[in-house]
């Protein structure tokens, strides 16, 4: 398992706002982490006037593996009339990280 340690310096906050401010810094990563959907086993947070930390521990390795399905340029732009791929095909390749 994996630990990810969040440091975030910032201009000097009044001492009432520090425990909301991290908090809700902590709230936000792992509300962030479970909808990309790598789960967390445990997490804290904690904070001064010029640094928030957030601590999360329990994470997996890896990110679970998804799908997802982009269309692409129609056939007919696609290719051309000798049937090699167009720029439209190749840019849209591109924007996937595929060759």
């Amino acid at each position: 398992m994996a630990e990810l340690i969040f440091e975030l310096g910032c201009e000097e906050l009044p001492a009432t706002s520090v425990r909301r401010a991290f908090c809700d810094l902590e709230r936000g990563i792992v509300s962030r982490l479970r909808e990309a959907g790598v789960e967390t086993l445990d997490s804290r947070s904690l904070g001064t006037p010029r640094r928030l930390i957030v601590q999360v521990t329990g994470l997996p390795d890896r990110q679970p593996d998804t799908k997802k399905e982009v269309r692409g340029p129609a056939v007919k732009a696609a290719y051309d009339a000798a049937g090699n791929p167009s720029n439209a095909l190749l840019g849209f390749c591109r924007g996937q990280g595929v060759s």
